[in-house]
């Protein structure tokens, strides 16, 4: 019988390990105050998403990774700052290392271990919608957006396609649903560039630059899904 949370257990042992190698006051004071805060929103998340996994509800599941990168972000900055503070090779280091480890390897695979969702459920309005929470979740910062006079953030008109995408194939209207993919490829074409622009932006961290790669790689995925679904219709 599987374990009813075992990312979260995973997670409590991991740190019970650690800092049970430490007696220094610095860093008990440091454990039970600035980790104590920024870490509960990440064990909180980590235990929603266990059940949800296991009581099969996508939609929490969704929610609690979405809540898990938030935390995520918040902890690690407390993590890499508590680690600049101890010498290169120590144990406290390689502690703060290893906890670091887990929250990347847990954001890359807790994903895939969601369960799928239902069929009435797999749309690609959805998914573009996930796929910018997702950003948002893990950077803090609203996705990439062209400026108009330097001023406002403009729509990059992918959403409003992809519905009129969607409202098409409800219908199986075929000039509906070309007319919505041609203007979803001209959106996405557009975003991309603007997409490529950000990654090679000077200033911008590796952290945010992968999370950039990664909104890029979902939105061709979804490009992929709507030259599937439409190819009946052409």
């Amino acid at each position: 019988m599987p374990l009813a949370h075992p990312f979260a257990l995973a997670w409590l042992d991991l740190q019970a390990i650690r800092w049970t190698r430490h007696d220094d006051a610095d860093i008990t004071a440091f454990v039970n105050g600035p980790f104590a805060k920024a870490v509960t929103p990440v064990d909180k998340a980590l235990r929603a998403f266990d059940s949800a996994v296991m009581g099969r509800d996508r939609k929490k599941a969704e929610k609690a990774y979405l809540a898990f990168l938030k935390g995520k972000l918040a902890f690690t900055k407390k993590l890499k700052a508590e680690a600049k503070k101890h010498p290169k090779g120590s144990d406290l280091k390689d502690d703060l290392k290893a906890m670091f480890s887990f929250l990347e390897e847990f954001e890359g695979i807790g994903e895939m271990e969601m369960p799928a969702p239902d069929v009435g459920d797999c749309t690609v309005v959805k998914d573009w919608k996930f796929a910018k929470k997702k950003f948002e979740a893990a950077t803090g910062k609203k996705k990439p957006a062209a400026s108009m006079l330097k001023v406002f953030k403009s729509s990059s008109g992918i959403g409003k396609a992809l519905e009129a995408f969607e409202k098409g194939l409800a219908k199986g209207d075929g000039v509906a649903i070309a007319k919505a993919r041609n203007k979803f490829g001209g959106a996405m074409s557009d975003y991309l560039t603007l997409l490529d622009k950000e990654i090679s932006k000077a200033g911008s961290t590796e952290d945010y630059k992968v999370e950039v790669g990664d909104l890029r790689l979902r939105l061709q995925v979804i490009e992929g899904d709507v030259v599937n679904l439409s190819a009946p219709y052409r």
